[in-house]
């Protein structure tokens, strides 16, 4: 089994090797939950669009963190010299223990577009595949 990616500059991530390039971009997540239909279809169509347009081979990649107890809670504990530190610490604990109970997670987004020229013909990809 080899690593996924073999090298990463910035946004650049070279997956097989320096000959395999892609640019990697995070995209902003949001919740189409509360939207009207409308919306989220002119938002559906605004990333069609958008993906129609980068003209290369691409791919979606959703990955999912859960959250950092540790992490929040030095927060809070850096703002200890504050008159609300204690109502602070109370709210941050209470929302952990919710987060930890619903087993909530961050997800975050990422494109990924090729930097090589696109597969367009099929029968030049077939035989790419077979030589290899």
């Amino acid at each position: 089994m080899r690593a996924p990616l073999a090298f990463v500059y910035g946004n650049c991530v070279f997956a097989a090797g320096l000959h395999d390039p892609w640019a990697a971009f995070a995209l902003p997540g949001s919740t189409y939950r509360w939207l009207p239909g409308e919306e989220k279809r002119a938002r559906f169509l605004a990333m069609l669009g958008a993906l129609h347009a980068i003209d290369a081979d691409l791919q979606i990649v959703r990955v999912t963190h859960t959250w950092d107890a540790a992490r929040l809670k030095g927060r809070v504990g850096e703002r200890a010299r504050s008159p609300h530190a204690g109502a602070m610490r109370r709210y941050v604990g209470a929302q952990l223990e919710h987060l930890t109970r619903a087993g909530a997670a961050r997800v975050q987004i990422y494109l990924l577009a090729s930097l090589r020229e696109p597969e367009r013909d099929v029968a030049t990809y077939v035989s790419r595949a077979a030589e290899r």
